[in-house]
């Protein structure tokens, strides 16, 4: 190895100070071992499309951001403009106590023509 130049792409060749005495060796760059740097320690290289700039890659696996998926987080999420309102806690609380209300107002309304105990005459056809 010459001294500055490139270990694997993923270091720099340092001189150990002793010239012609012994070697050169390579300082890896965050995540990457090996005496030539070939080693990929977290496993951020396995990641299929560097997880598309839309997610985290570790141990080989994407976790992709909000609003992405796929194995490589290349698939944008759509939702309808209802999914992102109710995205909030407050907003999913007052859709349950609306439906809750409608739910009510109907078995209200429904009870007016129910009478409880009587049995519908059936009108014979002659």
């Amino acid at each position: 190895m010459i001294t500055g130049q490139t270990c694997s792409g993923h270091g720099v060749c340092r001189s150990t100070g002793s010239p012609g005495h012994s070697p050169d060796r390579c300082v890896c760059h965050v995540g990457f071992e090996g005496a030539g740097c070939e080693l990929d320690a977290e496993g951020t290289l396995g990641c299929a499309r560097g997880c598309s700039g839309h997610g985290k890659c570790a141990h080989n696996r994407c976790t992709c951001d909000r609003g992405y998926a796929g194995r490589d987080c290349s698939i944008l999420l759509r939702y309808s403009s209802l999914a992102h309102v109710m995205e909030s806690s407050t907003n999913k609380l007052m859709a349950c106590v609306t439906l809750l209300a409608i739910t009510s107002f109907c078995a209200t309304c429904a009870a007016r023509y129910i009478e409880v105990g009587v049995v519908p005459k059936v009108i014979a056809m002659r």
